[in-house]
């Protein structure tokens, strides 16, 4: 598995020291053993948990430097890609939040076991965080990968950022189509597509995108509005 991370990871421009080699390795290892007891995400064999999971959350450094950024990662799952961007930003400082329990106990385990600092996990949905003063409108970054339609993502990701901070949403095909039909929640939350990077994966694992939004204006106290809404009523 190590010389399939390097090789990749090669490929793409990324230098992986022999600490962080041994992080990524030590993080399949756990995450291949809890998902025999935990349903924590898909895993099918160790290249696509290297090319889907692990290079295709590291992508976003191409594109922007998280060192020194406080950086929320909202329904990380199993930790993407949350948990590979701080393994090659150790200075990044990093907030993990997913709904389930297991999953943060997955993830406070492997941080724990890995000896990361600098990582918070919540349990908590992402619009009660959007509305506790504690994190709103505090972050540099905001991200998310695969979790739910760019209109829904903005009204839970908007809140949470600092003016000028951005919002980068990891996504497959298709992704013209949806922020299409997100402009006027774009527009309403205060924030605009400022870049949509699309790349390809190796090994015919196909095509992904990075939107990347930027706010621009304070969003509305009243948003996001309170659990579920958002899904059941897209703005």
């Amino acid at each position: 598995m190590k010389n399939m991370i390097k090789k990749y990871f090669n490929e793409y421009g990324f230098k992986i020291d022999e600490q962080q080699l041994n992080l990524f390795y030590q993080y399949a290892n756990l995450l291949f053993e809890e998902n025999k007891k935990v349903n924590l995400t898909a895993l099918s064999g160790l290249k696509e948990t290297v090319v889907k999971h692990f290079l295709d959350s590291i992508i976003v450094l191409k594109y922007r430097d998280l060192q020194e950024k406080k950086i929320i990662d909202l329904g990380t799952g199993a930790g993407f890609p949350g948990i590979p961007l701080k393994i090659m930003s150790p200075k990044a400082e990093i907030t993990l939040v997913d709904s389930l329990k297991k999953r943060c106990l997955f993830l406070e385990k492997t941080l724990s076991e890995l000896a990361i600092n600098g990582v918070v996990v919540i349990n908590d949905r992402a619009e009660n965080l959007g509305q506790n003063k504690k994190y709103r409108g505090i972050f540099d970054l905001s991200l998310s990968r695969a979790v739910a339609h760019t209109r829904i993502l903005i009204e839970l990701h908007a809140p949470l950022l600092k003016i000028g901070g951005e919002m980068l949403l990891l996504k497959g095909p298709g992704i013209e189509e949806e922020i299409t039909v997100s402009q006027k929640a774009a527009e309403e939350l205060g924030v605009k597509l400022f870049d949509l990077i699309k790349y390809e994966l190796p090994e015919g694992y196909g095509q992904r995108a990075i939107a990347i939004f930027k706010k621009i204006k304070d969003t509305p106290e009243k948003y996001p509005r309170r659990p579920g809404i958002p899904e059941k009523k897209p703005l």
